[in-house]
């Protein structure tokens, strides 16, 4: 019974940094996309926006990488070892 609970547990913890991941380069995608709306529209916004969106981008899809790669890896689905996602 305690060991059923921790899994599910441990589970649901692996759906919140998916989730967290998730949203992170969404919320990440619209800033940016933001920024160049404006920009092309001849407003001036400023550009720590965009930089700071694009880290975030870059972030929450090394996060969503890295999360699936340990799902294959654990499950055995991967063909190959990628260094930078251990």
């Amino acid at each position: 019974m305690m060991r059923k609970l921790l899994n599910f547990l441990l589970y649901w913890r692996n759906f919140i940094f998916l989730l967290f991941y998730a949203l992170l380069a969404a919320f990440s995608f619209d800033l940016v996309m933001s920024y160049f709306r404006r920009w092309l529209q001849g407003e001036s916004d400023s550009l720590f926006f965009a930089l700071l969106g694009l880290g975030g981008l870059i972030v929450g899809c090394y996060g969503l990488m890295r999360f699936i790669y340990h799902q294959d890896k654990k499950r055995g689905r991967l063909k190959r070892q990628i260094r930078w996602l251990e």
